[in-house]
């Protein structure tokens, strides 16, 4: 497949919101995953949140496109980590077009963002995978090497 990519656009919102909407769930825990119905309003909160964080430059992207088509994107923030001080780039989302899932789109996409972070002067890298979202899981583990450090437990009570 061959592919560009390019700093995200004003004009890429609507794509990027698209395919936020579409993997919403994807980053809600397992035992939590029975509400996503329930979590429209929360949704469509988190959605124009991230949203608003790309107008006001807050957070940035790349986009990868093929011609003019739009395959996916990458969200992430230039963050301090609170522990070491150390700067850090920190993925908030990676999406693809499900046309596209299993073509390398997001290796190419992962691998530009850590050619942005050593231009940069950036060591580090992190992102929160959702345990059940192996793809992603696989693409930074197995493709990427990048180590599990932290792991977030949950209990549904009730």
């Amino acid at each position: 497949m061959n592919y560009n990519i390019r700093k995200n656009q004003k004009s890429d919102i609507t794509f990027i919101k698209k395919l936020l909407n579409s993997y919403f769930c994807l980053n809600i825990p397992k035992a939590k995953v029975g509400y996503c119905k329930e979590l429209e309003e929360t949704k469509k909160n988190y959605i124009n949140g991230i949203l608003e964080r790309i107008s006001k430059e807050e957070i940035y992207g790349f986009i990868a496109l093929e011609g003019k088509k739009k395959l996916g994107f990458c969200l992430v923030e230039d963050v301090i980590e609170p522990y070491t001080g150390q700067k850090e780039l920190y993925i908030i989302n990676l999406s693809v077009i499900p046309e596209v899932m299993g073509k390398k789109v997001s290796n190419g996409l992962l691998r530009y963002l850590e050619e942005i972070a050593r231009k940069k002067g950036i060591k580090f890298i992190s992102a929160e995978i959702n345990s059940e979202n192996r793809r992603s899981y696989l693409l930074a583990t197995f493709y990427f090497n990048y180590k599990v450090e932290k792991v977030t437990l949950y209990k549904k009570l009730f």
